[in-house]
Order: C-alpha cells, then sequence, then structure tokens
C-alpha cells in the first residue's frame, strides 16, 4: 500500500512539472503580445486596453467560499461580470460608478485597473507556474521518500526481521 501511495504521489509531481513548459508558454505569450490596433479590441494574439466603468458589486457564496465579482459597462452599453481573483481586498475599494482600464487578451478580460492608486485585479497567466512548480517539487521527494520506506519494509519482511531491529 505505502508503494502505491509512493507511485502516484511521484506520478502527480512529475505531471505538474511537466505542465511547467505549458504554464510558461502562456505566461511568456502574455507578456510578449503586442497592443492592438487601434479600434481592433477583440483579436486573438493581441493586449487591448479599454475603458469602462463599474456597474454593480456582487458577493456570492458563504464563509470561505465567498467569491467577488465586479459588473464592468462598456462604451457600447454592454455589460460583463468578470470575478475579482485579486480578493476582498480590491473589491472594497471600487465603488460602483467608477472608471477603470479593461486590459483583454484572447477573448477574455485579463486585468482590470481603477483609481489614482492603480488598484489592480489580474486573472493573467503571469505567475501561474508556481503552483505546478511548488506541487512538482515537493511531491517528488515526498513520493520518493515514501517508495524507499516502501523497499524498506518489504527487505526487512522478507528477511523476518522486525522494524525496530532493523533501525527503521
Amino acid at each position: 500500500m505505502l508503494a502505491l501511495i509512493g507511485v502516484l504521489v511521484v506520478i502527480a509531481g512529475a505531471l505538474m512539472l511537466a505542465l511547467l513548459p505549458y504554464t510558461l508558454a502562456g505566461e511568456r505569450a502574455y507578456r510578449e503580445a503586442p497592443p492592438c490596433p487601434e479600434g481592433e479590441t477583440r483579436s486573438r494574439e493581441c493586449r487591448s486596453q479599454f475603458p469602462a466603468t463599474v456597474a454593480a458589486k456582487v458577493t456570492d457564496g458563504e464563509g470561505r467560499s465567498k467569491n467577488w465579482f465586479v459588473s464592468l459597462r462598456f462604451a457600447d452599453g454592454s455589460e460583463q461580470r468578470v470575478q475579482v481573483p485579486s480578493g476582498r481586498s480590491v473589491f472594497e475599494v471600487l465603488d460602483v460608478g467608477e472608471p477603470v482600464t479593461v486590459t483583454a487578451w484572447r477573448g477574455q478580460i485579463r486585468e482590470f485597473s481603477a483609481g489614482p492608486d492603480q488598484v489592480r485585479a489580474s486573472a493573467s497567466p503571469a505567475g501561474r507556474f508556481k503552483g505546478p512548480l511548488m506541487v512538482g517539487l515537493f511531491a517528488l521527494p515526498l513520493g520518493s521518500s515514501l517508495l524507499w520506506a516502501s523497499h524498506c519494509v518489504r527487505s526487512a519482511r522478507r528477511t523476518g526481521r522486525t522494524l525496530q531491529s532493523a533501525g527503521v
């Protein structure tokens, strides 16, 4: 059983590390995306910035599963509800009717900033590599340790020794 858990942890860590090139490529593409030409706001591979206004603020859920959303109204009159990924502090600073600058990339709103202090809510792919990297770097040694412990237990049982007599 210990060996099975060790193998699963090693596989999970290896998969997380295998995802790193893709997350880094997404971050690189976002950072290197050129600004969109004037008038073109919905292109796939350029970053467009345009003004919007905070139309409403909505809190969803309770306790630890609480999510904060902002409805943004654009110049053409359309509205879009966007989750505030930065959390409650950014949500509380924004006021209804406040102008914001929206940054869109690949058809999705990635950032919006408001106010003289440049309060920023970001859902950009920048920094997304940290989670898989941390999980991979933690899981590989943990899984390897579990596999080694499994090997020690199996060797002790095969020779008829107890774990205490083997010093484990």
